[in-house]
């Protein structure tokens, strides 16, 4: 339902609250795999697309927890390089750091 005298707040006040809860909920998923779970082994996967001329890479985790697969979102990067190897490894690199996790190998 419509409300017309609803006010939506500006875009700066969204963006400022975005940041903060993101970083919490990060924080709160870390301590949940790192410090509950701890997997012995994750596997991460890349998903690309592109929409009106801008790229984008999805970073994923998966392991098992209790013969049960779990699966996250670590990270969706714009990715407007080209699509040359050695820059989707950089930005895979760059999001498998950012979660202290070590490559082992990587497979295509």
């Amino acid at each position: 339902m419509f409300v017309p005298k609803f006010q939506l707040a500006s875009d700066k006040y969204y963006r400022s609250i975005l940041t903060p809860c993101y970083d919490r909920m990060k924080s709160a998923l870390q301590a949940k795999v790192w410090e509950e779970d701890r997997p012995e082994v994750v596997s991460v996967c890349l998903d690309g697309w592109s929409t009106h001329h801008h790229g984008y890479l999805r970073v994923t985790c998966h392991y098992i927890q209790d013969l049960k697969r779990v699966q996250f979102c670590m990270a969706s990067i714009p990715f407007n390089e080209f699509h040359a190897g050695q820059n989707i490894f950089k930005k895979l690199n760059s999001a498998v750091s950012e979660w202290n996790l070590k490559m082992l190998s990587t497979y295509a």
